[in-house]
């Protein structure tokens, strides 16, 4: 997350079409596997061609991603962080 003085740490938001599975990497590098439900609102904070980086939390909660942060850094909490296929997400702003 971050990585600009200018805008939110996460730059975007969205839905969550299915329920799926979110995968994270331990500083191990170990795969750890989560789940998002259907209809989950979700900050989008990366991408690539196939995969959406997010960041969700309970409904209302507040994940703090939407204020700038200056350094580009791994997302810490207090909500949960993943990926997840980008087929399974449709960007609402961002």
């Amino acid at each position: 997350v971050g990585g600009s003085e200018e805008i939110d740490a996460c730059g975007g938001n969205g839905i969550v079409l299915v329920t799926t599975t979110v995968f994270s990497f331990s500083k191990t590098g170990q795969i750890q596997f989560g789940k998002v439900d259907v209809n989950s609102m979700v900050a989008s904070c990366d991408n690539s061609e196939n995969y959406v980086g997010i960041v969700y939390g309970k409904p209302g909660q507040d994940c703090r991603v939407g204020s700038p942060i200056k350094d580009k850094k791994e997302y810490t909490g207090p909500c949960k962080s993943g990926w997840i296929k980008k087929s399974f997400f449709e960007f609402l702003a961002g």
